[in-house]
C-alpha cells in the first residue's frame, strides 16, 4: 500500500512547486480531508487537485515534515490515490476493480468435483 519514494528521492523538475518547503506542525482533529488538503495548498503555495468524492474526516499529527511527504503520507494513510506531476499534487478515491467471476464450471467438471467430494467423504 505504501510507496516508498519521498521528496528526497524525486528530480526536483518533476514535482510541484514548494513541495520541499517545511511544515513545523499540521494537527487537525476529525476534520473534512479536503479542508486538510485545501489549508495546505493556501498555506504553502502549492496545487492540490482534489477528487470531489473524497468524503473523509482524519485526525493528523504531523511535525516537521516537507509539503510532498505531506501530502503524500495523508493521501495514503486514508486510502486515496496519490500522483503528481511538476504542477500539482493529484488526491483521488481509489478505483476498486472487483474480482473476475469463477468461470462457470461445464458439466464433466462438475462431475469431476462431485466425485472428488464423494472420495473425501466416503474417506472420512
Amino acid at each position: 500500500m505504501y510507496s516508498s519514494i519521498n521528496a528526497n528521492e524525486t528530480d526536483s523538475l518533476k514535482i510541484p512547486p514548494n513541495s520541499y518547503s517545511i511544515i513545523p506542525a499540521l494537527n487537525f482533529k476529525d476534520t473534512d480531508i479536503r479542508d486538510i488538503f485545501r489549508g495546505i495548498a493556501l498555506e504553502y503555495e502549492t496545487n492540490i487537485m482534489l477528487d470531489n468524492q473524497i468524503n473523509k474526516r482524519a485526525s493528523v499529527a504531523l511535525f516537521k515534515i516537507c509539503v510532498f511527504d505531506a501530502v503524500k503520507i495523508i493521501a495514503e494513510d486514508n486510502d486515496l490515490e496519490f500522483a503528481f506531476d511538476e504542477n500539482r499534487f493529484f488526491v483521488k478515491t481509489k478505483v476498486i476493480i472487483p474480482p473476475k467471476p469463477p468461470e462457470p464450471l461445464n458439466f464433466l467438471n462438475q462431475l469431476l468435483y462431485m466425485m472428488k467430494l464423494m472420495k473425501r467423504w466416503m474417506l472420512f
